[in-house]
């Protein structure tokens, strides 16, 4: 498969799912979000959230792209299910946490997501080390959700 091709798809797939979630979840983003009671030193601000994630879904799908091949070894494909996993984890957690105010269940859909990302970046540092290191920011936003997540259920 060339590569321009790989690139598209890899981001056809992961903004896709990132637009899904969106389009349930927007509305609440701006507006529940800021009547939680949060610790200040905690909370992301409500207007972090969309750059955040476009940040996040780029670094999935160029290191989506770099590892992702038709043909692939059994490491590859292992990398692209556990990609899969927390990719379902991380609309999960937008679904649970904007769209039902499923607070409990949007924490735990987040450590899951952070064990996942471990895992995933375990598995770049074996197939592919670029990926690796591209995955470090989504590994940084997954641990911020935990963390944001274990707080908004023990505060509200």
């Amino acid at each position: 498969m060339p590569l321009g091709f790989r690139y598209l798809l890899a981001f056809l797939f992961t903004f896709g799912s990132g637009a899904i979630v969106s389009a349930f979840t927007a509305p609440e983003a701006s507006t529940w979000y800021t009547t939680l009671a949060l610790p200040t030193l905690i909370a992301i601000p409500a207007i972090l959230f969309a750059p955040a994630w476009t940040i996040s879904y780029s670094v999935q799908a160029i290191s989506f792209a770099r590892i992702f091949k038709i043909q692939s070894t059994e490491e590859e494909r292992q990398w692209v299910m556990t990609f899969i996993f927390q990719l379902i984890c991380c609309m999960m957690w937008s679904l649970l946490f904007f769209g039902y105010h499923a607070l409990i269940l949007a924490m735990i859909v987040a450590l899951t997501l952070y064990i996942s990302l471990i895992l995933l970046l375990l598995k770049s540092w074996e197939a592919e080390k670029i990926s690796f290191y591209l995955l470090l920011p989504h590994l940084l936003w997954g641990t911020l959700l935990a963390i944001l997540s274990i707080n908004a259920w023990w505060a509200n």
